[in-house]
């Protein structure tokens, strides 16, 4: 259930907690669902975030 409450929820803030499976569905049918990224909770959007910024890190130490 956290996958999609953690973003969903921050978007969509006037949606009860119980239609927000509902809403995950609907908008994994819209060409802006291919875009999203579903995680399975706060630790794994954390190690993701920190995933991104170490590569960005190491590609500007590599060309600088």
């Amino acid at each position: 259930m956290l996958s999609y409450v953690v973003a969903v929820r921050d978007m969509f803030m006037h949606v009860p907690c119980w239609k927000l499976p509902t809403l995950h569905r609907a908008l994994h049918t819209r060409p802006e669902g291919a875009r999203m990224e579903v995680a399975g909770g706060y630790a794994e959007v954390l190690k993701r975030a920190v995933a991104k910024q170490q590569d960005a890190g190491s590609a500007a130490m590599s060309q600088g």
